[in-house]
């Protein structure tokens, strides 16, 4: 009885394109996302998809809407699957892959502007050859209160390839945000080599569940993750990777929330207890030590604290504090060399200083007083130091140098 039934409706979607036909249907060749076919409310009968060739359509959906896609088809002469996507067929928005008769997909549109929907259309398995089909679609105005809310001022940022570009805050903070399901919210910032970032959501758990991930690059791996059932979610990464690192941060409604929107503010901190780093070649000088260089204060240039330091060196033997753009490694003098001049050249931070007693070099940095313009430090630069010292009771050429120093400056 079964197999009549499934014989029986199998021929009431007809004609039968599949049986001693090509296999195609009018709406040919939609065979790709940017040849899809445009659709429209209602049903569509005569409709083939073969093996290999499946059959892309694009939907017109108004703004705050429901929409309704049911494929009417025998399982038994074919399986057939359904993704609806967005207009791109980058973010799947539902999809119906069961091995009964029929598929059905649905989503609700939330924005306040009319969209385009991509619908495919494909058979399943190694012994699915073709099947007839027909569509039903149907679109409704939303009853959901979170449809046709206005959208914050970030979007369109639904996707990490089209995230929020942050850059590198030190600190920052957005209010006023706003997230639905099925749009999500993407950011990206870039971490320096040796700092942290902190991010935090606030929302009232009560009007919407929202979750926090962070990832090393889009589609990369996930590197924490703030997905509790409390008001708030917050996470924290450590760069350790020894280079800056671009991070895409992913807000977004958890699947099984009660309401399917709310309201949220976004923080973000970048921070580090390291000032800078160390590179090349300090050279052992007179007092049988190298003077590699060190920093004190901070390399936030809104706090102007920055203290550079070098040493241990003769007592009382001159030094003279340099940067510029570039890493280099040659020798010179009794040391190396481990600053170069790049497109923009080398910076000398005057006057030179005298080593104390204990033969540390110390230069205070005010980085409101750049040697020239060329020099100035910025916010999201990173510049090179080095200290040039004498030393005459080392012999030789008498003079040295310390390591390398790299900052990267933060607002």
């Amino acid at each position: 009885m079964a197999a009549m039934l499934s014989a029986a409706l199998l021929l009431c979607l007809s004609p039968i394109q599949c049986s001693g036909g090509t296999g195609d249907d009018v709406w040919e060749d939609n065979d790709t996302c940017a040849t899809a076919a445009a659709l429209t409310v209602g049903t569509t009968t005569t409709l083939a998809v073969r093996a290999g060739d499946d059959d892309y359509y694009r939907l017109a959906v108004p703004a705050a809407s429901e929409i309704t896609i049911t494929c009417r088809f025998t399982h038994a002469a074919g399986d057939i699957d359904l993704v609806l996507s967005d207009s791109t067929c980058t973010d799947i928005l539902d999809a119906s892959q069961s091995i009964t008769d029929d598929e059905e997909v649905s989503t609700t549109h939330y924005g306040t502007a009319p969209t385009e929907m991509v619908l495919r259309v494909s058979g399943y398995g190694l012994a699915f050859t073709c099947n007839d089909y027909e569509l039903d679609i149907a679109i409704t105005p939303s009853t959901n209160p979170c449809a046709g809310l206005v959208d914050d001022g970030f979007e369109d940022n639904d996707s990490c390839a089209r995230p929020t570009e942050l850059g590198t805050p030190d600190a920052g903070y957005w209010a006023d945000l706003h997230l639905v399901k099925t749009d999500d919210d993407w950011y990206r910032c870039t971490i320096p080599a040796g700092f942290s970032i902190d991010a935090g959501l606030g929302f009232a758990h009560a009007f919407g569940d929202l979750d926090l991930k962070l990832f090393a690059a889009c589609g990369g791996n996930l590197l924490a993750l703030s997905v509790t059932q409390n008001n708030n979610e917050a996470l924290t990464w450590s760069n350790d990777t020894g280079s800056a690192t671009a991070v895409y941060l992913q807000a977004f409604v958890f699947d099984f929330s009660a309401s399917d929107c709310n309201d949220y503010d976004l923080s973000i901190f970048i921070t580090s207890d390291a000032v800078g780093s160390n590179y090349c070649i300090a050279a052992q000088n007179s007092t049988g030590s190298p003077a590699p260089m060190s920093a004190s204060g901070s390399s936030r240039l809104s706090q102007n604290d920055l203290v550079l330091a070098a040493g241990p060196v003769a007592q009382s033997q001159l030094g003279l504090f340099y940067y510029g753009p570039e890493q280099i490694l040659f020798p010179f003098g009794d040391g190396f060399r481990c600053v170069g001049a790049g497109v923009l050249g080398t910076f000398r931070l005057y006057p030179p200083v005298a080593a104390d007693a204990t033969g540390t070099l110390l230069c205070p940095v005010d980085s409101t007083s750049p040697p020239s313009a060329a020099g100035t430090l910025n916010a999201g630069s990173t510049w090179n130091f080095q200290t040039w010292y004498r030393d005459p009771d080392a012999g030789g050429a008498g003079f040295n140098l310390s390591d390398g120093f790299s900052i990267y400056f933060l607002p």
